[in-house]
């Protein structure tokens, strides 16, 4: 089971979006578990990624539940070796839980219904980032087939929109999986 928790207030279509691109890419229900008050607080509007995802969560899970943060807030990533890289997300696997950020995500104008195309479009973005990040959770790396959401987001031709898995990483997460039900 995905647990899906917004930081920030989001429209129900977006947030319905990322919960359904989750569920096609790996098969695993997905629930909108609320918005939450800030677990960890806030340093000048962003979230400290590695800190916001080591917090205990706020409910009862198993341990092969995922818990998925979807905030508006930048993050503060950790710093690497080259520096800190821009990235629309963070997961750490032994924690089991990933954010995923709208920052960098152009929102359809405030006067936009909620009825309209643009907000589905805006949901399919977060949706290619939040498949992304659980990936990363359950153990699967950058892909090399552009059509996949597990690609490498810089390449020219992947498309930001794209939530789907590639056959190759699909199989293995369906591996991935199974062993973490065992």
């Amino acid at each position: 089971m995905i647990h899906l928790v917004t930081l920030d207030p989001f429209v129900e279509p977006t947030v319905s979006q990322v919960r359904s691109r989750l569920y096609l890419a790996f098969g695993v229900g997905c629930e909108h578990a609320g918005q939450l008050k800030d677990p960890v607080p806030r340093k000048k509007g962003a979230f400290d990624a590695h800190a916001l995802l080591v917090a205990p969560t706020p409910f009862d899970s198993y341990t092969d539940d995922r818990v998925l943060y979807l905030t508006r807030a930048e993050l503060l990533l950790p710093e690497g070796p080259l520096g800190t890289a821009p990235s629309g997300g963070f997961s750490t696997p032994r924690s089991g839980c990933a954010v995923v950020t709208a920052s960098g995500v152009p929102a359809p104008p405030e006067n936009t219904s909620e009825d309209d195309e643009a907000w589905l479009s805006y949901g399919d973005r977060l949706g290619r980032l939040a498949v992304q990040h659980m990936g990363f959770l359950w153990g699967l790396r950058r892909c090399l087939d552009h059509h996949c959401a597990m690609a490498i987001p810089w390449a020219e031709e992947v498309s930001d929109t794209d939530a789907n898995l590639c056959e190759f990483c699909r199989g293995k997460s369906e591996v991935l999986l199974q062993q973490a039900r065992s």
